[in-house]
């Protein structure tokens, strides 16, 4: 795995530390507490997005931003002047906590996090058999195990059948819909699913 691609899915796995936090917010400091630092992240969100966005008009942007952040940046993130999967992830983490039930919000985050990095990474070094462009069976069992250990920590109570069906479409849905990038469809499958079926 190249070290861009293995910073980012530390970056990935790190970012599990933004819903952990928000839960830790709302059981301890209540949820006025809660809705006021999710006011900031979104601020914070928002300054980002529009950084990640000016710096395709701005050499000076684009240049710090690279000084930062090209060290956990795609090529075409940076070739193209795309936004980073940072800003989705930001976005997407700001959106979960805010539209669905914290418990239902985390989780699901945090499948993103750890799922999603766990699939990379053993994909790229052990994945022989591709079902889809560059997504290979063995990443994507391990996002589903590793999507089943989130689920069940967080909601123990959670039929195994009803786990399964979630993280299996997580799954899928993390290569088959190509045209939303993964770090929003990931968690807003699992998020809605757990939603409506839980």
């Amino acid at each position: 795995m190249k070290r861009n691609e293995l910073n980012r899915k530390l970056f990935h796995v790190f970012s599990a530390l933004i819903p952990f936090t928000f839960l830790m917010i709302f059981k301890y400091f209540g949820e006025n507490i809660f809705n006021i630092m999710l006011l900031i992240f979104g601020i914070g969100t928002i300054l980002f997005l529009i950084i990640d966005f000016l710096r395709r008009y701005s050499n000076i942007l684009q240049r710090v931003f690279m000084f930062l952040s090209s060290h956990s940046m795609k090529n075409i993130e940076i070739e193209n002047k795309q936004l980073t999967g940072a800003s989705w992830l930001f976005i997407s983490f700001y959106l979960i906590l805010y539209i669905f039930p914290l418990e239902y919000a985390v989780p699901s985050c945090i499948i993103l996090s750890f799922s999603d990095a766990t699939a990379a990474i053993i994909g790229t070094n052990f994945g022989k058999h591709k079902w889809y462009k560059q997504f290979s069976i063995e990443g994507s069992i391990a996002f589903i195990v590793v999507g089943l250990l989130v689920l069940f920590i967080f909601l123990p109570e959670i039929n195994f059948w009803l786990a399964l069906l979630i993280v299996t479409i997580a799954a899928i849905g993390e290569g088959a819909i190509p045209i939303i990038d993964d770090n929003i469809s990931i968690p807003f499958i699992c998020a809605t699913m757990l939603y409506f079926l839980y």
